[in-house]
């Protein structure tokens, strides 16, 4: 289903490595899962993004992950993937 190199791995420590297409990674820890994700605006044709929000706390959302998504070839490849 998805487009190598991009991967969404158990970490060794329980949590969920995402890595994108150029091999830059973020884990969201263990304490963290299950996240909630919501889509984001397309950016074009077989493009949209997916935004992962890991919780709030006092009603601020910490270290939301957003990842960008792309059609490639009937696969999903993880075209960037960081915290904002």
């Amino acid at each position: 289903m998805l487009s190598a190199p991009s991967a969404i791995e158990v970490a060794p420590e329980g949590g969920l490595t995402i890595v994108d297409h150029s091999g830059n990674s973020v884990t969201v820890p263990e304490a963290r899962l299950p996240f909630h994700s919501g889509g984001g605006k397309p950016d074009g044709p077989g493009d949209f993004s997916m935004t992962a929000l890991q919780g709030a706390k006092n009603g601020k959302v910490e270290n939301p992950v957003v990842i960008y998504l792309a059609l490639d070839s009937g696969k999903i490849r993880v075209e960037r993937v960081g915290r904002l």
